[in-house]
């Protein structure tokens, strides 16, 4: 719609048609973004449960509880290797992405390097293999490829409907993350640069929850 208005515009320009056409054309207007309905903590203990429980989706209940504690994006986690970890697992470095089958450029191509909480920490040491390579993804499908989105998307849907959990779509971990630390108090400057937001965004969409604490909170 709004390539067609610009497009004739440009006719109209270029014909020299009065002025007052164009100023009377209706202005375009962009549906208001709709805020995040974060997980209740209640929610998130019956996600993880569901999967962790799941006798055909367990495999993807770390990568679930990885979303989950850290607020990473969706193709930041699926493109997470393991030589971006630390050797003792407190410290990750987000420089690429895994999207559509191809390795990209984090967003804004703004990498990040941040430290987890020690229930991520534990988390990324139980799945971490022996035979380590760095360039293998720490996140795989239980046929060892690397992740889907489309594909994870179906697994996930089916969970929250054995579990009952109003049906958000797997992004939502993100902001998740994001609005219980807040709530927890943690300094909003200190949230953006560990889940790479812009600041203006941040406060811009998470300003209700925001408090005052130095720790990431514990949703397990």
């Amino acid at each position: 719609m709004r390539r067609k208005v610009q497009l004739l515009k440009s006719c109209w320009q270029w014909h020299e048609l009065d002025s007052a056409i164009w100023e009377n054309l209706p202005k375009l207007r962009s549906s208001p973004q709709e805020a995040p309905k974060p997980f209740t903590k209640e929610e998130v203990i019956l996600i993880l449960d569901g999967f962790k429980g799941d006798r055909y989706h367990k495999h993807y209940y770390p990568y679930v509880k990885f979303l989950l504690g850290t607020g990473v994006r969706i193709g930041e986690a699926q493109g997470l290797t393991w030589g971006r970890i630390s050797d003792n697992c407190t410290i990750v470095e987000v420089f690429e992405t895994w999207t559509d089958g191809q390795r990209k450029p984090p967003k804004n191509n703004k990498g990040r390097q941040f430290r987890v909480s020690q229930e991520t920490v534990e988390l990324l040491r139980n799945i971490r293999p022996s035979d380590l390579s760095p360039e293998r993804f720490v996140f795989l499908t239980p046929e060892g490829h690397p992740m889907n989105e489309s594909n994870f998307r179906r697994v996930w849907k089916e969970v929250f409907e054995k579990v009952g959990v109003p049906y958000r779509k797997p992004y939502n971990c993100r902001a998740t993350f994001t609005s219980h630390c807040l709530m927890a108090g943690m300094n909003p400057l200190l949230v953006a640069q560990l889940t790479g937001h812009d600041v203006a965004v941040l406060f811009e969409h998470y300003a209700a929850y925001i408090g005052s604490s130095p720790e990431i909170p514990s949703l397990f």
